[in-house]
């Protein structure tokens, strides 16, 4: 369930994508006054930073992350569905940079479930993790 958050792994991840979006894509229009409210986020006064994406596909999570990456902003961590564990090496990479797997539809252990992830959750929001 939980993320094991490294540097090098997003610094190596981050590496991996950008070869990826430069044979996928032509070109990425970041607006700059907006990601520069990201870098300038206070937490102290403004409270946590929950980014809520479209999630029109994965790569939603991944360009957002490595945006956040290559403009010198905390990569958030990510909630991910549980079908990443079935890939091979994609959820230890995952895992790595921030993304915690979590389950959709749970019946056998649902208080149980909801109290560790509200307890997650709160932890990552109160060291100041984006999400």
């Amino acid at each position: 369930m939980f993320s094991q958050y490294s540097m090098g792994s997003i610094r190596g991840f981050a590496w991996f994508l950008h070869k990826i979006f430069k044979t996928i894509y032509e070109k990425v229009v970041v607006d700059r006054s907006v990601i520069m409210k990201f870098k300038n986020h206070d937490e102290k006064t403004l409270g946590p930073l929950i980014i809520i994406p479209t999630h029109r596909s994965y790569i939603d999570f991944l360009i957002l992350s490595f945006v956040f990456f290559g403009y010198g902003i905390k990569v958030p961590h990510i909630a991910a569905a549980e079908d990443f564990l079935g890939m091979a090496v994609v959820h230890i990479l995952m895992r790595r940079s921030g993304a915690f797997f979590i389950k959709r539809d749970q019946k056998k252990y649902k208080n149980l479930y909801k109290a560790i992830m509200n307890e997650y959750i709160s932890k990552l929001l109160a060291e100041q993790h984006y999400l």
